[in-house]
């Protein structure tokens, strides 16, 4: 089974939210603005991996800086925004992933590179632990394909904006549940503390469906995916 970069695995969408837009449920509307700006795409060959979802982490892991107009060459962007997250498979296989993704002055992203970490490869990620789920809606019914789901887990101790442990977006091509991991540093939070996540679903055409208070997480949800759903 193939990996191939993101050009392989993605198509460059024309649109994405500006940076003056509501960034509700995110530290930052970068991380929407970079992953708008990639859909999910069939496989070109047997040999492709076709991939069902693609998760963007924010913080503690994503790093926004000035880019260097010397070697930014053609593109005319303003912020340069590096990271890890997920991709899934279409039968649910996790495979993380690093991205860098450069912003325009106008807010949108001006291109986007994502590829897998493979162990075989010598690539790893900081050391980290993962709290995985998936969110679905109330009565059975299907999360719309194209959705935006944004997850935080958060220190009910904690004051904002520090609050917010981890966090991830998450954008799927097919109806259904949509996956999340989120990636926790090692260290935090400290022992004792009150965890919880909040989710966000944002809808093509701007409709927004949310939890309607965080969910506690008990250490049962530590050892096993979190199911979470939205009314």
């Amino acid at each position: 089974m193939r990996h191939g970069p993101v050009g392989a695995a993605f198509l460059l969408l024309s649109a994405a939210p500006c940076l003056a837009q509501d960034a509700v449920g995110i530290s930052t509307p970068v991380l929407s603005a970079c992953i708008a700006r990639v859909a999910l795409e069939a496989p070109r060959t047997e040999t492709d991996v076709t991939y069902g979802a693609i998760g963007l982490d924010g913080r503690p892991w994503l790093k926004i800086g000035d880019v260097d107009q010397k070697k930014a060459g053609s593109q005319k962007a303003a912020l340069r925004a590096v990271g890890t997250g997920t991709w899934w498979t279409v039968d649910g296989k996790p495979v993380p992933l690093r991205f860098v993704c450069l912003i325009d002055h106008s807010g949108r992203a001006a291109s986007m590179q994502a590829n897998p970490q493979l162990p075989s490869e010598g690539n790893t990620l900081p050391p980290h632990s993962l709290i995985t789920g998936t969110l679905t809606l109330a009565h059975a019914a299907p999360v719309p394909g194209g959705s935006e789901l944004r997850v935080q887990l958060l220190d009910l101790a904690a004051p904002p904006p520090t609050a917010a442990l981890a966090e991830q977006v998450v954008r799927t091509v097919q109806a259904g549940p949509i996956p999340f991991a989120l990636r926790v540093a090692v260290g935090a939070p400290p022992p004792g503390r009150k965890l919880a996540i909040s989710a966000l679903v944002v809808q093509q055409g701007g409709g927004q469906l949310r939890l309607k208070q965080p969910r506690p997480l008990t250490e049962a949800d530590l050892k096993s995916p979190v199911a979470l759903t939205l009314e």
